[in-house]
């Protein structure tokens, strides 16, 4: 993860953060809320305009390519060789030119400094996620909340969602990304942590509640081996027998619900 301040050197004000996750190559933009609607580059008009200060991935990377040498530039191969670059990379080429460009007095460079309210922002990142019937998700935030959201009516006013109202299965295939500041799908669609966090509907629960709650309702193949003294090959067979589904598959430790006296129901 590589984090990099947008500052406006002519104005000596910071505009910014851009966000850079190597991994899946996603970038997110964190607009300070200190900033005014004079102040902000053109490109970010709209986003200040709408009170909108976490920056989408799909925009935040139109922001990062309109600050670099487009790939079709006819000269491109000579351009690479110069810097050393095997092939065109979009940040190793903002990271080069520092992000300038001739549209404004901006530079992007990278920063191991983070102010408050970047941290404070980041509260609401996603730790846990999972995908529920119904077009629902349910999430856990670094804040230690936990909250239901329902994405039904959202995917339905979103072209770009509507495969997703034949086939639910694929909703279930999301993964957190940018260490939990989006989810993604497979689709290449994509939700950013606050606008998640903002349509959550709390659960009263909190990540501790979570936690102890899983250990109660649940027991494992190793445990159920040292409460009954007995071997792994009994209890999967017994199990087998009574037709106990595993809730979860690990190796040779299966993960069950604890029922009466520790034994699965």
């Amino acid at each position: 993860m590589k984090i990099c301040e947008i500052r406006d050197e002519y104005r000596n004000i910071s505009i910014g953060f851009l966000i850079y996750d190597d991994k899946t190559e996603t970038c997110m933009i964190e607009l300070s809320e200190s900033l005014r609607l004079e102040e902000a580059p053109v490109f970010f008009d709209s986003f200040i305009k709408k009170g909108q200060y976490t920056v989408d991935p799909t925009w935040s990377t139109k922001y990062m390519e309109s600050r670099v040498v487009p790939p079709e530039r006819q000269n491109i191969r000579s351009i690479l060789n110069k810097l050393g670059m095997q092939a065109y990379h979009t940040f190793s080429l903002l990271m080069a030119g520092e992000g300038r460009c001739p549209q404004d007095d901006c530079s992007v460079r990278i920063t191991l400094a983070q102010p408050e309210w970047l941290r404070q922002r980041h509260l609401h990142r996603i730790m846990a996620a999972t995908a529920l019937a119904g077009y629902r998700l349910f999430l856990v935030f670094a804040d230690g909340q936990t909250g239901i959201v329902s994405l039904g009516e959202y995917i339905k006013t979103h072209r770009q969602w509507h495969s997703y109202l034949r086939r639910s299965e694929e909703f279930r295939h999301m993964r957190i990304e940018a260490e939990g500041l989006c989810l993604a799908w497979d689709g290449g669609q994509k939700l950013v942590y606050d606008q998640l966090y903002a349509m959550a509907k709390q659960t009263g629960l909190d990540a501790e509640d979570l936690k102890h709650i899983i250990c109660d309702v649940t027991t494992d193949t190793a445990e159920l081996c040292k409460k009954r003294s007995v071997s792994r090959q009994y209890v999967n067979r017994t199990l087998s027998e009574k037709h106990i589904p595993a809730l979860k598959k690990c190796g040779t430790t299966n993960l069950y619900f604890k029922g009466e006296e520790g034994f699965p129901l």
